[in-house]
């Protein structure tokens, strides 16, 4: 007779005690230590206020002092460099730098360009990488510290080389035909100032003109720029249906009050002067109007499209560097490449290449 026997149950798992105070924690002091833990640490929250006194020192600085063509900073470049330690700070408030800048080293810098390139792209860094260098070179000679932007170790971005974009002309035909309706004010204005910006013009340069600026009455029609980028005011000629644009825009400027003979050339119906950013938003509505995507028109690409057109039409590269108001004559391709190989094609084809023997 066999004896069956019960399998020994496996030993239930040891469960480690926890040692429970046996006085409670106060509520109060419970809310305490909460807070506690909230609160971002003195060092830290020290360390943001200093950074902010260093901002506001470094734009004392930009305002009091001369550029490296020994004239004033333009307040756009003032804006455009305070923004990028503004980007830095931000970047070092939220990894919790207990310093100023002048305690930055290199890793710290590599960190925040590198996670300012996984958010914002390869060009944006390179821009903000550039604005970076007179705020470092500054921090340097006021504080007595190393300059981390000229150290060996710290990462370099370049811009990547893709050939400029161009217009295509049905884009700028189907801009051009949301400003027809001639008797709403804003439509005149506008197809004399996009007009005006396929001169290959610089944004900043169509955005300062002034009435006493153009000369319509010559037999060749210009329009006097201000001098931009340490360069002086050139002369640009206007052709024939960007006269007749900018002299409609003229006849309706005057019936917004303002003097016919000089003053801002774009103004609101306001009659206060169109700024910088309204050009922007300008383009972008009646780009979205035109049946395309906002991203898609900007006023630079009119510039890179006037170079572009012009050597099209067989003009002189010396030419378009006069024209255009370049120091450098390499900016020629810089603005051109992209459709080198385009022209060159039909330049070959009106020449019959290779038909000489």
């Amino acid at each position: 007779m066999s004896t069956s026997s019960n399998p020994t149950p496996n030993p239930a798992p040891r469960v480690a005690k926890r040692h429970v105070s046996a006085t409670p924690t106060p509520r109060s002091r419970r809310r305490t230590l909460q807070a506690v833990d909230a609160a971002p640490p003195a060092d830290t929250a020290s360390g943001a206020a200093e950074r902010a006194q260093q901002r506001a020192f470094y734009e004392m600085y930009l305002r009091a002092v001369t550029n490296r063509r020994h004239k004033p900073y333009e307040e756009d470049t003032i804006r455009a460099y305070l923004d990028a330690v503004i980007s830095l700070d931000a970047y070092l408030t939220r990894t919790d730098v207990p310093t100023g800048f002048d305690a930055l080293d290199v890793g710290q810098l590599n960190a925040y360009l590198a996670d300012y390139r996984a958010r914002n792209g390869q060009g944006g860094t390179v821009t903000k990488q550039s604005n970076l260098r007179v705020f470092f070179a500054w921090l340097s000679h006021e504080y007595q510290t190393e300059n981390v932007y000229l150290h060996p170790d710290r990462n370099l971005y370049a811009r990547l080389e893709e050939p400029p974009p161009i217009l295509a002309d049905d884009l700028i035909a189907a801009l051009l035909r949301t400003t027809r309706n001639e008797r709403i004010m804003h439509n005149v204005r506008d197809q004399a100032l996009i007009r005006v910006l396929l001169t290959g013009m610089r944004r900043k340069e169509v955005a300062s003109l002034r009435v006493e600026n153009l000369d319509l009455r010559s037999k060749i029609k210009t329009a006097q720029t201000v001098g931009m980028k340490g360069s002086p005011g050139r002369t640009v000629p206007l052709s024939p249906k960007t006269v007749l644009a900018l002299a409609r825009w003229l006849r309706v400027r005057t019936r917004f009050g303002t003097d016919p003979d000089r003053g801002p050339l774009w103004i609101t119906a306001s009659g206060h002067r169109l700024q910088p950013n309204g050009m922007y938003q300008m383009l972008k509505h009646r780009t979205v109007e035109a049946g395309y995507p906002a991203s898609a028109v900007h006023p630079h690409l009119f510039r890179h499209t006037a170079a572009h057109e012009w050597l099209a039409e067989e003009g002189l590269e010396s030419d378009l560097v006069e024209l255009m108001g370049w120091k450098d004559p390499t900016m020629v391709y810089r603005y051109t490449r992209a459709h080198a190989h385009e022209r060159a094609l039909r330049a070959a084809a009106t020449r019959n290449f290779g038909d000489r023997h």
